[in-house]
């Protein structure tokens, strides 16, 4: 759906609207699909969520007359392929995925979400499905740009097999003085992992350093954790408001993780990350992922 501005998905996600309610929204089984026929060309990330949009496009096709044709890289490649191949006159791509912190620097070219089509076989997304925090994601200087699919929540993943080891358990103990668990503060987090890379065992830590995304991603999470906001948006402006001594704190402590990471760490997107999570026979201790890709370690009941 071309206008004068395109329309951009956004890994949160912002889309054409048409493509997002039929992630999210129930067909209404009154309309037809005699539109004439269209095609449109996406590009994504190469994660589940566009997998599994990829596998209802049968259905969307059908009872839409719409073809999507979807191009799908790492993030990183998505970015810069964006920032390339789509301008303010002209586009290769009908819809493209954006990682939500770079919704700032596409915002002249996103269709507002007041002005998306309302959609006559799928209805448009209601804002009240999606949580308050998920859907302020999808907003820029007052404006909502999208509705996300994917709010970015992720989950903390602990191998199970390590930390009901009885030998783990009592050679922990005997150094540390307290139980091997899933680890519940900073503390634990880096002396379990530590315990399990020294010994050998297992990579203590799967950082998340996948391009921009993943670095601020990892940025924040350590400043967030340490009691300092990185930026608000205060007297009509945004501004940073770090504060640098608990910023550095953050900082300092997450090098510590990254000494107990897997070999590569400094460029660990999250294929690299699920895959060393689950690699025989080391792996990684413990880290955080989207539900989503879950499923890849479901096979692995052990673990």
């Amino acid at each position: 759906m071309m206008k004068s501005r395109i329309t951009l998905f956004v890994i949160v996600l912002l889309a054409v609207s048409s493509m997002t309610v039929f992630a999210t929204g129930t067909k209404d089984a009154a309309a037809t699909a005699s539109a004439p026929p269209r095609t449109i060309n996406v590009l994504l990330w190469d994660d589940p969520y566009p997998k599994a949009l990829m596998a209802m496009l049968p259905e969307f096709t059908a009872a839409t007359n719409i073809t999507v044709n979807i191009e799908m890289l790492q993030p990183p490649q998505v970015l810069t392929k964006t920032a390339i191949a789509v301008t303010a006159t002209t586009t290769d791509y009908d819809v493209v995925g954006i990682d939500e912190g770079n919704v700032p620097v596409f915002a002249s070219l996103l269709l507002p979400f007041d002005s998306w089509y309302k959609g006559t076989v799928y209805p448009k997304t209601d804002p009240k499905s999606v949580t308050p925090k998920m859907y302020s994601i999808g907003t820029w200087n007052g404006v909502q740009l999208g509705v996300p699919i994917n709010g970015n929540l992720y989950v903390w993943m602990t191998r199970k097999d390590l930390i009901e080891n009885p030998t783990y358990k009592a050679q922990f103990k005997a150094k540390y003085g307290y139980e091997l668990a899933v680890p519940k503060t900073f503390k634990e987090l880096l002396e379990m992992g530590t315990f399990f890379n020294d010994n050998g065992i297992a990579a203590g830590f799967g950082p998340f350093n996948g391009g921009p995304a993943g670095v601020l991603s990892e940025a924040m999470f350590m400043w967030y954790s340490y009691g300092t906001n990185f930026i608000d948006f205060t007297g009509g402006t945004y501004k940073v408001v770090l504060d640098e001594k608990k910023a550095v704190e953050g900082m300092e402590f997450y090098k510590k993780l990254m000494a107990i990471s897997p070999k590569g760490a400094e460029t660990m997107a999250h294929v690299e990350r699920q895959a060393a999570f689950a690699a025989d026979p080391k792996g990684v201790f413990s880290m955080f992922i989207w539900p989503a890709q879950i499923a890849a370690y479901e096979d692995q009941p052990a673990r």
